[in-house]
């Protein structure tokens, strides 16, 4: 109920009841743009209900609209870093997880999924279907966009990319570049020993 509270308070500009009139009217989408420029387009009920980021926009969209004026149908958000097939993922996130999915707000679950939970499915499948560059992504965009489920997931499934790795195996499977030289990363190993004796027994 606080999600839906939110979606309203964030995309509804009230008129004055003594204003005779004028103004008012919904935000009806978010638009998500990526560095590409392609355009990913989002219910703004569902946004404002997964996203504080997108909450605040549309709060300013409202705030910024002239007394009397009607409330722009479309708020654009760009969001660094991230591409549209990225975007295309968190849309589908936030749909599932805040757009309820059906007329009365409810989630309809796929044919298939029996007894499962759906949305724990669906995580899952999110997640078996991303390689290690489009998880990383997805935790970018949902940091800047300040979904927290997302931004949770995203980190517990980075954190399983790292899970038993040497530093350099990191590094490997994330594209991190060394920036260090040899006699400088044998410096900081000395000085460290302590958090490299896991991976050197």
């Amino acid at each position: 109920m606080a999600g839906k509270a939110a979606a309203t308070t964030a995309t509804t500009a009230n008129n004055d009841s003594g204003s005779g009139g004028g103004g008012g009217g919904y935000i009806r989408t978010v638009t998500l743009r990526g560095f590409d420029g392609i355009r990913v387009r989002v219910s703004a009920g569902t946004m404002a209900a997964a996203s504080a980021t997108a909450r605040a926009r549309l709060d300013e969209a409202i705030r910024r609209t002239p007394r009397h004026a009607a409330v722009p149908d479309d708020v654009l958000i760009n969001v660094p870093g991230v591409a549209r097939p990225v975007l295309a993922r968190v849309a589908d996130y936030c749909d599932r997880h805040y757009g309820g999915g059906g007329e009365g707000g409810e989630f309809a679950a796929p044919e298939g999924y029996g007894f499962d939970d759906p949305l724990a499915r669906f995580d899952d499948e999110l997640m078996d279907g991303a390689d290690v560059g489009t998880v990383v992504d997805l935790l970018r965009a949902a940091t800047f966009l300040r979904v927290e489920r997302l931004a949770d997931l995203a980190s517990h499934e980075v954190a399983a990319c790292m899970r038993g790795r040497t530093v350099e195996g990191i590094r490997q499977v994330f594209g991190i570049a060394n920036d260090y030289t040899d006699e400088e990363e044998q410096d900081v190993r000395k000085e460290n020993s302590w958090a490299f004796d896991a991976y050197n027994d």
